[in-house]
């Protein structure tokens, strides 16, 4: 069992320029000019997210320019005003987290009633900084097929994210995520040719890593993901301890209720069988893993107490897994004659010639030289009763008897076999609650993944010996992480933003081998003291 429990506190400086955060870490900055090119002092400039009609006021400086940091990530629309001109609006802006986005505009000479609208048709480009980032769109997550849903996999489309070889596993006991190894094949990724493990990966600017391989410890539904950002390069200071960071985003509630849901089967009747299975004569292992996951999110709203239209929005979502894992055995177990020590049907290959085993008595030599010994052989290769440990036959009984005919006749290997079913159970929950008081932008997050896996003795039940399949997963394994965070965004003035967070992440994994309750160690020769 490990339980490791950590709470980092992240706290932003007062901020009287650009500022580069995690959760709302987007900056718009630009300048407005008159019709003579010249900077226009004192314009009003009112920027507007579309979905929650949230807005900030401000005016230009001496020399034209303004600067609106600590936005959430969404669409934008920019307005300037100033008496004797013609109103200017840029509208469709999209600004990702922890970009900034230059937007400058001019004002023509009018009534303030006359406005002039322009529309973005394109992505914005980054011209404030030199960080090298990329980010996955909502668009791009529901466009792309992700086969285990790992949501690690939109962060190696960026340039120099390379995913190493478990990463890319679908059919695996470590492909689903539960665990601690499982959770670690699938944040096992380099980026820029460094070593896995040594990147950073946030949820709403929360680091959300275990401490066991530094390896992610809550995997985000797909669903509730409203991008995914990666910076590889020239990040600001609050990145600085890897060599990578991913900062995942979930989504938040809007002025209108939405709601989604998927369903996905995997299918054993869409795969061909294996070429050791069709060697063995074993048919094809069923397997079938279900996904299925929902959302749900808008604003709060409380007929005749309390109206959030425009202040209070919460979204959640849920993502559930289902696999059952089919384990075939194929061993070889000793016959009822070799238990009670008769091996003189037993044969062995030597120079491709098959040849009876000889078995000899330790406990009878004869010296025939000087440090040569020549132990004396049990005729036909059968031992006497008096030869025969009682604890050794009890611990060999304890292994099932053959239930096949070998697959070599004459040598009786892998005449035992089983197919053990194998159970993957996994819930995660993200929950995401907004809410703009006054100059204040607060945010609650949290949620977790619950995960289970049952796994059969592969020996079949009504047997203490124990053998299992299928990657470093113990009898009981499973995980129960959770994770919570809580930020304010502060506008203290138009230039000054405090920016104050703190989230906890905690871990709880289980990677048990099997145990048994009914064990008489005295059987088996062992003291019980």
């Amino acid at each position: 069992m490990m339980r490791h429990v950590f709470s980092r506190l992240l706290t932003a400086a007062l901020l009287a320029s650009v500022a580069f955060s995690q959760v709302r870490s987007g900056t718009i900055v630009g300048s407005v000019v008159d019709s003579t090119g010249a900077p226009a002092v004192d314009v009003e400039v009112t920027v507007l997210e579309t979905l929650t009609n949230a807005s900030q006021t401000l005016r230009t400086n001496s020399a034209g320019e303004f600067n609106v940091p600590y936005l959430a990530y969404g669409t934008y629309n920019v307005s300037a005003k100033k008496s004797g001109f013609k109103q200017v609006n840029r509208t469709g802006i999209s600004l990702t987290t922890n970009q900034t986005v230059r937007v400058d505009l001019r004002l023509e000479v009018g009534a303030v009633e006359t406005s002039v609208t322009i529309s973005s048709t394109s992505l914005e480009l980054q011209t404030e900084s030199s960080r090298v980032t990329n980010t996955v769109s909502e668009e791009v997550i529901r466009a792309i097929p992700n086969i285990n849903n790992n949501p690690l996999n939109y962060a190696t489309l960026t340039q120099g994210v390379t995913a190493r070889q478990s990463m890319n596993s679908s059919q695996s006991a470590l492909s689903f995520g539960i665990g601690t190894d499982a959770r670690r094949a699938l944040s096992n990724f380099s980026v820029n040719g460094g070593n896995s493990f040594t990147s950073d990966i946030q949820m709403d600017g929360v680091s959300i890593q275990a401490s066991a391989w530094n390896e992610v410890a809550i995997l985000p539904n797909t669903e509730g993901i409203q991008e995914v950002k990666t910076n590889i390069n020239n990040m600001s200071a609050e990145y600085g301890r890897s060599q990578g960071t991913v900062v995942f985003t979930t989504k938040s509630g809007t002025n209108q209720f939405h709601g989604s849901g998927q369903y996905r089967l995997r299918n054993e009747a869409l795969n061909a069988n294996t070429f050791g299975n069709n060697a063995q004569g074993i048919a094809r292992a069923p397997f079938k893993v279900k996904n299925f996951s929902g959302t749900f999110g808008g604003p709060v709203r409380i007929p005749k107490l309390y109206n959030g239209t425009d202040k209070t929005f919460f979204f959640v979502s849920y993502e559930g897994m289902r696999f059952n894992q089919a384990l075939d055995y194929l061993r070889t177990v000793p016959t009822a004659a070799e238990r009670r020590g008769d091996f003189s049907n037993t044969l062995t290959t030597v120079a491709g010639q098959y040849l009876p085993v000889n078995v000899f008595d330790p406990f009878s030599v004869t010296s025939v030289g000087v440090n040569q010994w020549q132990r004396a052989q049990f005729p036909n290769a059968i031992l006497p009763p008096s030869r025969i440990n009682p604890f050794q036959s009890r611990l060999i009984n304890e292994f099932p008897a053959p239930n096949r005919p070998g697959q070599d006749p004459l040598l009786n290997t892998n005449n035992f076999y089983n197919r053990a079913i194998r159970g993957f159970v996994r819930n995660s929950t993200n929950g995401r609650f907004d809410h703009r008081l006054a100059k204040h932008s607060i945010y609650f997050t949290g949620g977790g993944n619950l995960g289970s896996i049952d796994s059969p003795n592969g020996w079949g039940a009504g047997t203490r010996a124990f053998t299992q399949q299928g990657g470093f997963i113990g009898a009981v394994n499973g995980d129960r992480n959770y994770y919570a965070s809580v930020g304010d965004t502060w506008v203290i003035t138009p230039t000054l933003v405090a920016d104050l967070r703190v989230g906890l992440t905690r871990v709880a994994a289980d990677n048990r081998a099997q145990t048994f309750s009914d064990i008489d160690y005295s059987t088996f020769g062992v003291p019980n003291g």
